[in-house]
């Protein structure tokens, strides 16, 4: 696996975590503790802007990645805070579905 496989994979693992942590909701908050999903949040959040700011600043505004991370981090953020929506799940299995897809790139080569 090459360097950027692996920074990937890492990257790929802070996805899934957020997805669990907005699909588990308050389980995960006590499982894994508060602080552990809050630093998935902070994570993710400022992972979503640097990928959103390296985009835009070459000209590409369509980083669907990118907008996907700034919506969990303030997904996570929000739910912490006590505010629940509908589509929140829906953005945790977007999460999920991002996490799987980078899998399959790095592990199936497409």
């Amino acid at each position: 696996m090459s360097g950027i496989a692996i920074i990937e994979f890492v990257f790929s693992i802070a996805d899934f975590l957020a997805a669990i942590a907005i699909l588990g909701g308050g389980f995960v908050a006590g499982l894994l503790g508060a602080d552990f999903v809050l630093w998935v949040a902070i994570i993710i959040l400022v992972k979503g802007l640097y990928s959103l700011l390296t985009s835009i600043s070459g000209g590409y505004f369509f980083d669907w990645m990118g907008y996907c991370d700034v919506a969990a981090g303030l997904v996570i953020f929000l739910a912490g805070a006590g505010v629940s929506y509908e589509f929140f799940a829906l953005v945790g299995m977007v999460m999920l579905v991002k996490a799987f897809y980078t899998w399959a790139r790095i592990f199936l080569g497409f």
